[in-house]
């Protein structure tokens, strides 16, 4: 995500449908490539949550995988 350049401390987070975390992006603008380590997860809904670090309300959205 391009915009997140301008907010340096911003984490992403990507989680699995059982809540557990599968991805974080901490101060770069990382690309979660569709793995949790090392290993495709399958195609599906992904929720993701961004903290940018600024006191502003966190951003909550999905991310769909298609392989």
């Amino acid at each position: 995500i391009p915009a997140l350049q301008a907010f340096p401390d911003t984490v992403v987070s990507v989680y699995n449908r059982f809540g557990n975390r599968i991805f974080e992006s901490r101060g770069s603008n990382k690309d979660w490539d569709g793995t949790y380590n090392n290993i495709a997860q399958l195609p599906g809904v992904y929720p993701y949550v961004i903290d940018l670090k600024n006191n502003s309300p966190l951003i909550k959205g999905i991310v769909v995988l298609v392989r």
